[in-house]
C-alpha cells in the first residue's frame, strides 16, 4: 500500500486532498499539520497517521516522512501582511528542510502544488508554458519559483503542479475548483 504525506493537512486544499485520497483509494496517509488538526473523519481512519510537525526544524520532520512514498507539498504562510520579509524563509527555507529530510527518508517523488504566475501575470490568452526563468512579480510566486527549481534539481522527476485557480473576493480556491 503507497504512502502518501500530505503538507498542510489541515489546510483548506490539503484537507481536501486528503479526505478525497482516504475515501477514494487504498493508500495510507501521514498528515502533516503545525497549528491546526485535521478534519475529524480523517482523524478516526485507521490508514490516518496525523504528525504535528515544524518545517523549520529538520528533527521535527523525520517520524513523519518514514515509509512515505509520496509528498504532495501544500504546506505555506499566505494571507499575512509584509510577505517579502517571511516568504523567502517559510516558502524556500522550509521547503529544503522538507527535501532534504526527504532525500534522507528515501522519499520517491514530491509533488510541488504551485501555481501558473510564477511565471508572471497568466490568463487564458497567455497560459504558464513550464517555464523557469520568469520574473514573477508578486513575492510568493518568486518564492514558488524558487521552490519548483530546488525541487527539480533535487528530485529530477519532481513534479510542479501549477494548480490554475485564483483568488478572488469571497472566493476560496476550493470554491473555484468545484
Amino acid at each position: 500500500m503507497k504512502r502518501v504525506c500530505i503538507t498542510g493537512a489541515a489546510g483548506n486544499l490539503g484537507g481536501l486532498t486528503s479526505r478525497y485520497l482516504i475515501n477514494s483509494s487504498d493508500c495510507s496517509l501521514n498528515l502533516m499539520v503545525h497549528n491546526r488538526d485535521v478534519h475529524p473523519e480523517l482523524r478516526r481512519n485507521e490508514r490516518v497517521k496525523v504528525f504535528k510537525c515544524d518545517l523549520s526544524d529538520k528533527k521535527s520532520l523525520h517520524e513523519c516522512l518514514e515509509g512515505v512514498d509520496v509528498i504532495v507539498h501544500y504546506a505555506g504562510v499566505l494571507f499575512s501582511a509584509n510577505p517579502e520579509k517571511f516568504l523567502p524563509t517559510t516558502n524556500t527555507k522550509y521547503f529544503e528542510n522538507l527535501v532534504s529530510v526527504a532525500k534522507e527518508r528515501k522519499v520517491r517523488r514530491i509533488v510541488l502544488i504551485s501555481f501558473p504566475h510564477v511565471e508572471g501575470p497568466t490568463c487564458f490568452d497567455r497560459p504558464s508554458t513550464n517555464r523557469l526563468d520568469k520574473t514573477p512579480i508578486s513575492f510568493h510566486a518568486r518564492t514558488r519559483l524558487e521552490e519548483e527549481k530546488i525541487l527539480l534539481t533535487e528530485y529530477p522527476d519532481g513534479i510542479a503542479l501549477r494548480v490554475g485557480m485564483v483568488y478572488g473576493n469571497g472566493i476560496l480556491m476550493p470554491d473555484v475548483a468545484k
